[in-house]
């Protein structure tokens, strides 16, 4: 997809995922579930399916658009239906570009999932041939990374190579 590559990360920990742009552009809306689809093994998604229908109270996705055109999806939970309290308990924004430049702060993939759903529905991934998904390890264990701070270096191998040229010139 030229010109729309990007890295991102994804974490699910303690049943929460997370999702960061790492390099590059904020990853498309409709790349969004072939991405995660990609990284999570289906019986991640059966469980989390299971978790969310067994939610023991009522729950709706509220889209709210923004003048610009971005839009807000929020997952509601009717908490107490006599005083009309359903708070938000999870949320994705996609940018009036159609781009998710805030990631997904980590939620409970159950709560993920009707969420995806919808954003699914209006952002459709494009055919399977049109974009590449390759996943990237993370840096190697044995790569050494210098602590803030510590000189780099330079100055020692300027003052080696100022002693050589002086020495190749006598």
């Amino acid at each position: 997809m030229g010109g729309r590559e990007g890295r991102v990360g994804i974490r699910l920990a303690d049943n929460r995922l997370a999702l960061k742009t790492l390099a590059g552009h904020a990853l498309p809306a409709e790349l969004l579930l072939p991405v995660l689809e990609a990284v999570l093994p289906p019986e991640t998604w059966e469980e989390a399916e299971r978790q969310h229908r067994s939610r023991p109270l009522p729950w709706t996705v509220e889209v709210r658009e923004g003048m610009s055109g971005c839009r807000t999806y929020r997952l509601r939970v009717l908490a107490d239906q006599e005083w009309g309290f359903a708070p938000v308990v999870a949320s994705l924004h996609v940018s009036m570009y159609g781009r998710l430049n805030m990631g997904i702060k980590p939620i409970l993939l159950e709560n993920a999932l009707p969420l995806l759903a919808v954003v699914a529905r209006d952002f459709p991934p494009p055919p399977t041939g049109r974009y590449a998904i390759r996943p990237v390890p993370p840096y190697r264990e044995t790569e050494e990374f210098q602590e803030p701070g510590t000189p780099s270096g330079l100055a020692e191998v300027r003052e080696a190579l100022r002693v050589v040229q002086a020495l190749e010139q006598q």
